[in-house]
């Protein structure tokens, strides 16, 4: 092989991203002169090398939009998990405990009471038949014990609320 072939053969080599090294010990191994193989490589070196547009692959930067993009999945997915997973905390503002979007207090039974009331006295007014008032007062008679399973839930929840503030409590003391 010439000169001229080795110094070929070494600038190609770089082009594909092998190191020097590695190109002037293949040289050696398959039996070129020690000296012509670094008067080749120097002659490589010395000079400027071409630009190519073509660098190894090992050397290109690559986008790290795949992992930016990745990461928001990620976080998404988690972020719906913990939505999904974790309970509702009750909200609490003064004495009145929030467990949903309308409470159970005093004065919204005072006011289905009324509106109880106001309806039985539509009932009483109208000259409704004896069947027709029982269905009128069954309504009303679900009416109330919707409320009143509403207001057990409502308790019950309050009592659970409030047990698990002892439990802290207590574990912040302890």
């Amino acid at each position: 092989m010439s000169k001229a072939d080795i110094i070929d053969y070494l600038n190609k080599g770089l082009k594909r991203g092998y190191g020097l090294n590695t190109l002037k010990h293949t040289l050696l191994q398959h039996g070129h002169d020690p000296a012509i193989v670094e008067e080749c490589a120097s002659a490589v070196t010395s000079r400027p090398q071409p630009a190519h547009h073509g660098s190894p692959s090992f050397l290109k930067k690559k986008s790290p939009l795949p992992w930016v993009a990745f990461g928001i999945v990620i976080i998404l997915i988690a972020g719906v998990a913990i939505y999904i997973l974790l309970p509702e905390q009750p909200q609490t503002i003064g004495q009145v405990v929030y467990v949903q979007e309308e409470p159970v207090t005093p004065q919204l039974l005072s006011q289905k009471q009324q509106e109880i009331d106001a309806k039985i006295s539509e009932i009483e007014r109208l000259n409704l038949t004896i069947e027709e008032k029982e269905v009128l007062i069954q309504e009303q008679l679900r009416l109330i014990k919707e409320i009143n399973e509403e207001n057990k839930n409502q308790m019950q929840r309050i009592r659970d609320f409030m047990l698990e503030i002892a439990n802290r409590m207590l574990g912040r003391i302890s």
